[in-house]
């Protein structure tokens, strides 16, 4: 924070003129002491006593007596003490005196410089007690004290002195007026009141030789020092000044202010204390770091050289820069302490402590306003320390203890921009090397980094990031947030989705200081709803949603099944995951397909393996490709791509399509029936459960025991509650086959009740190796009683077609 760097508080003058008031107003009394005394001593010699008579105080104008061009001079030894001359003494009958354009000299025992003082009129009393110096008196005192007067009142009982009209004096490089002035000589006291003023300007290099040891020496930069108020008041036995009324201190383009400014001197004169209350106000203006504070009150304590040790503010602190490339401002309800140290007999901010939940904010860089990436910084919590480097100009580092917040925000509002909140029991911060640009901010302690899009949409919604400790990298030119690095139970939530690892990063965009990547690493795993994800590391895309999974062999899990693979990438907006490497899926049972997978046992898991896979999530639909193996237990399906649609229960084959998917009955010579798996190839397969149909398409090639059965498709419709074959039907180019007998035809229908196929065609043909070979449009087969049936279709009583058998004959 810039406001407070570097400045010298000194710079306001008071800790150096402090001692030079104190200076002017013992001689200011000094001046009016011996001036009384030495007028006493001349009235007095030689004069009987006269007393006033009783009753009511008034001065007679009956002369008693004159004298004219009077001049007195009085030894001390053989030393001239006093010379007082008069154009006129008048001695009135109840003993008063009035003297005309009075001037008097006392000298000082050592020395030839006296004090002098001169009126064009002076009174005095019957017992010359009390003086009256009226018409331009001038007050000159040996050490070149000069004050100026229209009336001044001094009572020798009470040593008390009063101006009471306007008055002015001068010292040297000290100045100043009032209206009215009253000086107490016993107890050393001084009050001004009225438009006071004093001025203090820059020593010359001739004054600053000859002050006396006991005063200080000035630094006032070249620049006066003005002091304003209603009201004034020195006390020289206690040494303490103040200024009341509204006191207001300026030096240049410095001010400080309150209802009341006082300061304390030390024994020998120095300052070691200054106080502002009352709407305390300071402004340093020095270049390079400009500032004001704002607080109830303002103490300044200062060592036994009088550099400034620390400062204390109190009470709705309020603290900012001035002409900063970029401002910062702390504000606090409560107490703001500052150490300071010396450098360069310079007294400069090296700590600052803040309490009660102190807000320091830092704008945006001034060079950067019109940068749509730049932002603005809040720094919030119980208690704020900041520090300064010890060779530099700026902020050090930040440390922030109790419920801390950091907030970032653009100093443009851009839809596309992100405000960031980061959390946590302590923030510390790391700035550059200059212009309290802030570098990092350590989070420590349950932190947690919320990102909320300016303007969500249903790609961009409110992000939360969790840890033990996070650090926020700062873009220097822009001062937003380029990445956050969370280690320590990690986790990241959008909306349903959450990202969980030992150690994050988040990166922002320095484009659109947007989220671009949150990337996971140390047992990362991700979940979105019942969906679960692990890796060795993660990544998330803000941009396109996406979450990949790389290393220790990427798992996705959810109620249904199972992923295995080299890469996982989960698309979070459209729902669609991507899997590739030795993909293995793994359903926990035939169930969670949605019947969708031709497999017979419900309750079993089912396995699908592929190179490659795409999971569809909200349409139900997942698509393996290359070398795709989907099974359970001994039934398999194999194929380049395998497609499962959950909602429509059915699956989709193509690309060297091999199947073993259900069985088939079959009677066996000796009567007994069993069950054979059945073995099927082709170009495409689907399987629908709904019909309880497995199709097939291209180069159909189905293996059922000793049975086979070609043709360019095949229709195979299941039991219902059994994967046992009911019929299958097969055309183009069928040829089925048997040891001993094939047949031939355009399309054919095999049922597994009876175990009878009926072929049909342009003929149908069988060739059996015993018999011979029959052709018809339409022939029947029996596949257990080695028969053949040709009754040329439904139509053959109508028909011109024939039958036409060739019989083998075996030779005896």
């Amino acid at each position: 924070m810039q406001e407070i760097r570097r400045r010298k508080v000194a710079g306001i003058g008071l800790r150096i003129a402090a001692p030079k008031f104190v200076r002017v107003l013992a001689l200011c009394l000094l001046a009016c002491g011996l001036a009384a005394v030495a007028i006493s001593y001349w009235r007095l010699r030689g004069h009987t006593e006269f007393r006033l008579r009783p009753g009511q105080a008034q001065l007679s104008t009956e002369v008693v007596g004159d004298i004219h061009n009077l001049e007195h001079r009085e030894m001390k030894g053989d030393r001239l003490w006093v010379v007082l001359t008069a154009d006129r003494d008048l001695t009135y009958s109840d003993g008063h005196h009035e003297l005309e354009n009075v001037h008097l000299e006392v000298y000082p025992d050592k020395g030839d410089q006296p004090d002098k003082i001169s009126s064009q009129r002076t009174l005095t009393n019957e017992d010359n007690t009390q003086f009256l110096f009226t018409g331009n008196v001038q007050i000159e005192t040996r050490d070149r004290l000069a004050v100026k007067a229209e009336a001044v009142e001094y009572d020798v009982k009470t040593e008390v002195g009063n101006v009471t009209t306007p008055v002015s004096f001068e010292r040297e490089n000290v100045s100043g007026r009032a209206d009215t002035a009253s000086l107490d000589g016993k107890s050393k006291k001084l009050n001004l009141k009225g438009n006071v003023e004093i001025t203090v300007k820059p020593e010359t290099d001739a004054q600053r030789q000859s002050a006396p040891a006991g005063v200080p020496k000035m630094n006032l930069r070249g620049l006066p020092l003005t002091v304003k108020s209603a009201q004034a008041d020195f006390d020289q036995n206690q040494l303490q000044l103040s200024f009341s009324g509204g006191a207001v201190a300026e030096q240049g383009r410095d001010v400080m202010s309150g209802e009341t400014l006082s300061g304390s001197l030390s024994e020998q004169k120095r300052v070691k204390y200054v106080v502002a209350r009352g709407s305390a106000y300071l402004r340093s203006m020095n270049e390079g770091h400009s500032a004001e504070v704002f607080s109830d009150s303002l103490e300044f304590f200062f060592d036994e050289n009088q550099k400034l040790e620390r400062s204390h503010a109190a009470g709705n602190v309020r603290a900012k820069t001035i002409d900063a490339d970029s401002d910062a401002q702390l504000v606090t309800q409560g107490v703001v302490d500052l150490d300071f140290a010396v450098q360069d007999e310079r007294s400069v901010l090296k700590e600052m402590r803040a309490g009660e939940r102190p807000v320091v904010t830092l704008s945006a860089p001034k060079s950067k306003a019109a940068d749509p990436r730049a932002a603005n910084k809040r720094l919030t919590a119980d208690g704020i320390r900041l520090y300064w480097h010890a060779a530099g100009r700026d902020l050090e580092r930040a440390e922030a203890d109790g419920n801390a917040e950091l907030l970032v925000e653009p100093a443009q509002a851009n839809p596309a921009a992100d405000r960031k909140t980061l959390n946590a029991a302590l923030i510390r911060c790391q700035f550059y090397e200059a212009g309290n640009l802030a570098q990092t901010f350590t989070a420590s302690g349950n932190a947690k980094a919320v990102v909320e899009p300016l303007q969500q949409t249903e790609k961009r919604a409110t992000r939360t990031l969790t840890s033990q400790e996070m650090v926020a990298q700062f873009v220097r030119e822009t001062q937003d947030v380029e990445r956050f690095d969370a280690t320590g139970d990690a986790h990241f939530q959008e909306r349903e989705r959450t990202l969980a690892s030992q150690k994050m990063t988040a990166l922002f965009s320095r484009d659109t200081a947007a989220l671009e990547r949150v990337d996971a690493t140390g047992d990362p795993k991700y979940k979105e709803q019942d969906r679960n994800g692990q890796a060795a590391a993660m990544s998330y895309t803000a941009g396109d949603g996406f979450v990949r999974m790389r290393g220790g062999e990427p798992v996705v899990w959810d109620s249904r099944a199972r992923l295995k693979a080299a890469e996982i990438d989960a698309d979070t907006i459209d729902k669609v995951s991507n899997a590739r490497g030795k993909v293995q899926t793994t359903y926990y049972s035939q169930e969670q397909t949605g019947g969708a997978a031709p497999f017979k046992n419900v309750k079993s898991p089912v396995f699908i393996a592929s190179a490659a896979a795409e999971f569809q999530h909200d349409a139900g639909v997942g698509i393996y490709t290359g070398n795709a193996r989907a099974w359970q237990d001994d039934n398999f399906v194999k194929a380049d791509r395998i497609v499962l649609y959950h909602e429509r229960k059915r699956m989709e084959a193509e690309g060297s399509v091999q199947s073993a998917l259900y069985n088939a009955r079959r009677k066996e010579a000796n009567g007994t029936r069993t069950v054979v798996p059945v073995f099927a190839t082709s170009r495409t397969m689907f399987y629908s459960d709904s019909d309880r149909l497995v199709h097939y398409e291209g180069d159909v090639d189905i293996h059922q025991g000793t049975e086979r059965i070609t043709g360019g498709l095949a229709d195979v419709y299941l039991l219902k509650d059994t994967y046992e074959v009911e019929h299958t039907v097969a055309e183009r180019n069928v040829v089925v086959t048997q040891p001993g007998r094939r047949g031939t035809g355009d399309w054919a229908q095999y049922t597994a009740e009876d175990e009878k196929v009926v072929l049909t065609g342009g003929p149908a043909r069988v060739e059996d190796a015993e018999k011979g070979t029959s052709e018809s449009r339409r022939m029947i087969v029996y596949l257990r009683d080695n028969r053949v049936i040709s009754d040329g279709g439904e139509n053959a009583q109508q028909s011109t077609g024939r039958v036409h058998t060739t019989h083998k004959i075996r030779k005896p």
